[in-house]
C-alpha cells in the first residue's frame, strides 16, 4: 500500500490544510463522525489512485479517537497527521 512519508504529509503544501482543520474543529466540534471505508484509495489520491475494498465503517462521538483508529487500521501513525497533533 502506498503511504506518504512524514515529510510529505507535513510539507508546506499541507500546512494550511492541517491548520484549517484544527481551527474549524475548535470552533465546531462534530457531534458524530462517520467514516465510510467500504473502499479506500491506494496510490495517487482520489483521481489517479487504485480503489481497494476495505469493507469497514467507523463512527464515534469523539472525532479525534475515530481518526486515530482509522489511522491504526491504515497503518498511519497519528503523529504523522498534521491536524491530529497541532
Amino acid at each position: 500500500m502506498y503511504r506518504r512519508s512524514r515529510q510529505e504529509v507535513n510539507s508546506s503544501e499541507y500546512v494550511y490544510t492541517n491548520q484549517n482543520i484544527a481551527i474549524r474543529a475548535g470552533q465546531v466540534w462534530p457531534a458524530l463522525e462517520v467514516i465510510d471505508g467500504y473502499f479506500g484509495m491506494e496510490g495517487n489520491g482520489l483521481t489517479q489512485g487504485n480503489p481497494i475494498p476495505l469493507g469497514i465503517a467507523l463512527t464515534s462521538t469523539d472525532a479525534f479517537a475515530v481518526d486515530c483508529v482509522d489511522g491504526e487500521i491504515l497503518a498511519v501513525d497519528f503523529h504523522n497527521v498534521g491536524y491530529l497533533h497541532l
